[in-house]
């Protein structure tokens, strides 16, 4: 996949972001969806604890800490007292998206070709370009 994709993806999925969330507060964030699934808060938490990592890899200091990380890294999130206020859910994001795109745009193609340095799957194959060879082409 290249530069431009990932660039072109970030920028969709923060258009898409907003649109959606307009006008969503902090309580309509922590409602569950039934009869399964992660609630609103954990999702966009998720989301900007993903592009933490991706900061690091690229070299860049994280937004969040370690708490914040495992808050939103795996699994649900089952105590809404723990949850991260709403409004800086979407800041945090927000806040990322500039670093992550200069990060991406300061890559080179040596850069893109070295190993993953997070494979879910624990595969060799997986690059910085693409971490799961399987579903990405070049």
């Amino acid at each position: 996949m290249s530069i431009a994709t990932y660039l072109q993806q970030i920028s969709y999925n923060q258009s898409a972001l907003c649109s959606n969330t307009e006008g969503l507060n902090h309580d309509e964030s922590l409602r569950q969806p039934q009869p399964a699934g992660n609630c609103l808060n954990w999702v966009v938490g998720h989301i900007v604890a993903s592009r933490n990592r991706w900061l690091e890899a690229l070299g860049h200091q994280l937004l969040w800490g370690e708490a914040e990380l495992a808050l939103y890294g795996r699994g649900p999130l089952t105590d809404p007292s723990k949850a991260l206020p709403w409004q800086r859910l979407l800041a945090d994001f927000e806040e990322l998206q500039g670093p992550l795109a200069a990060g991406m745009q300061a890559l080179s193609e040596e850069d893109l070709a070295k190993p993953a340095a997070y494979s879910p799957g624990n595969r060799s194959d997986e690059t910085v370009r693409c971490p799961s060879p399987k579903p990405c082409f070049a």
